[in-house]
């Protein structure tokens, strides 16, 4: 049965464990109307399920599987194993495309030796991806089996990672060679200071495949945006800033994992008591963009993976109420005797283990917010060019429930930036987190990263020397 994709397709399924891949592959197949209908399956057992329970019923059965290779429990192998055992009506109108971020060649020769797998497919799913399978003439049909033109594949698989750097340095010359990097328009006529700043870095490695030393392809990337909006009118000033940042690596055989995640929005107004001091009330939200997982290897040294948070899983959103000390322009301390907080977390039962993990994140399961109303904040930030060409940013948040008053029990978290401007683009960046959660873990949680690329930044003021 041939699948004529030349048309509007009545219904695909995705298989897939991430709920953000779902998210976007669903969006593209929407939006380019490759398909009228689409099934999402979180697991390899529900999509099985849900082939049993409709392998009788032609119009409720997908023409096209986008099926995941690592997944817990019952992974692509796994699936396409059982899908064999199902009857012919099955077998001939469901086709599978693998849609993966792995890049192991082994699994990939598994894969495409399988007689229903009909292509490979590198995450994301793209609307070019949509539009080979449409128009490709790298498959064929004959009497239900698919032979697949592996040469192609391969080619991809070990040229990707070059052509994703190549892509996107050529992408950042195109952007940046018209472009001043670092702008500054002054404005004396406003009350507003604003300043924006935005940076993408990349790191990347590859090995021929007779590399004796040893080695992993990789590609990686984070990308950071800072942007603040301060308003100084007499003794009244509104201070607010949106804090990104967000990367991710792929490594060969492991495929896409997240690197850095990070959400801060903060907002304060401040009236000022002298020079020096400002009565504040303040409000910021900490929290994180996509899906965390931990990697261990199971009984079987089967590596498996293990979600331990998502996005607003946990936020933290804390009101403020206090004073503020600015003794200059780089750095203030802000000192909140009464700061509130909800700690939000999305879909508890996800992060739920009676024995490891009762209350993740300090909320109950069941529920999806813990408020502690009793609170002090502490919030210092640095930010200041402390030599030629360097910048150190740093930022530190306490915080501490007067209803459990203990030191193990206070919260710390430290962002900690520093940035070598090499030249009119290119920077280079080290940048560390170190953070103690008690609702979290009770031992002290590190990350850093070291990375180089371009930066972009605008302000309509000039800073004082």
């Amino acid at each position: 049965m041939v699948i004529d994709t030349a048309k509007v397709l009545e219904l695909v399924m995705l298989v897939d464990d991430n709920d953000t891949d779902n998210f976007i592959s669903k969006r593209i197949i929407e939006i380019t109307k490759f398909a009228k209908r689409v099934e999402v399956k979180s697991s390899g057992k529900g999509a099985l399920d849900y082939l049993r329970e409709f392998q009788s019923d032609a119009d409720n059965l997908p023409s096209i599987i986008f099926l995941d290779i690592n997944m817990p429990i019952v992974d692509g192998f796994v699936f396409l194993y059982e899908f064999e055992k199902f009857g012919e009506l099955v077998r001939n109108k469901c086709k599978v495309i693998i849609l993966s971020s792995s890049d192991n060649k082994r699994d990939i020769d598994k894969i495409v030796n399988n007689d229903f797998v009909i292509k490979f497919i590198t995450k994301p799913l793209t609307e070019v991806a949509l539009d080979e399978i449409r128009l490709s003439n790298i498959y064929r049909f004959i009497g239900g089996f698919v032979f697949l033109r592996k040469t192609k594949v391969e080619f991809m698989l070990k040229s990707r990672s070059h052509c994703y750097c190549a892509i996107l340095s050529i992408a950042f010359l195109v952007c940046f060679q018209n472009t001043d990097a670092q702008v500054v328009k002054v404005d004396t006529l406003t009350h507003w200071k604003k300043a924006f700043k935005a940076g993408l870095n990349l790191n990347q490695a590859s090995f021929s495949s007779n590399w004796k030393a040893g080695g992993i392809n990789s590609i990686g990337f984070n990308a950071y945006l800072n942007y603040k909006a301060n308003y100084k009118n007499g003794i009244n000033s509104w201070d607010n800033e949106i804090d990104l940042l967000y990367g991710m690596v792929n490594n060969a055989g492991q495929g896409t994992r997240k690197t850095l995640d990070r959400i801060f929005l903060d907002t304060r107004y401040g009236r000022a008591i002298n020079p020096k001091w400002d009565f504040s009330v303040s409000a910021n939200l900490q929290s994180q963009f996509a899906d965390g997982f931990s990697y261990a290897k199971d009984a079987v040294g089967v590596e498996q993976r293990t979600l331990i948070s998502g996005a607003f899983a946990p936020a933290y959103i804390t009101a403020a109420l206090g004073f503020e000390y600015h003794p200059n322009t780089f750095f203030k301390l802000r000192l909140s005797p009464f700061s509130p907080r909800a700690t939000i977390v999305n879909d508890v039962n996800r992060f739920y283990n009676p024995i490891t993990n009762p209350t993740p994140y300090g909320v109950k399961l069941g529920e999806s917010v813990r408020y502690q109303w009793l609170a002090f904040q502490l919030l210092a930030e640095f930010n200041k060019d402390i030599a030629t060409n360097i910048n150190l940013k740093w930022r530190y948040i306490l915080f501490a429930d007067y209803e459990k008053l203990e030191l193990n029990r206070i919260d710390h978290r430290l962002d900690l930036n520093l940035t070598a401007k090499v030249n009119k683009f290119i920077n280079v960046s080290f940048g560390g987190i170190a953070m103690y959660f008690y609702d979290q873990d009770t031992e002290i949680q590190i990350s850093q990263a070291l990375s180089l690329g371009v930066a972009y930044t605008f302000q309509n003021f000039q800073d004082k020397k």
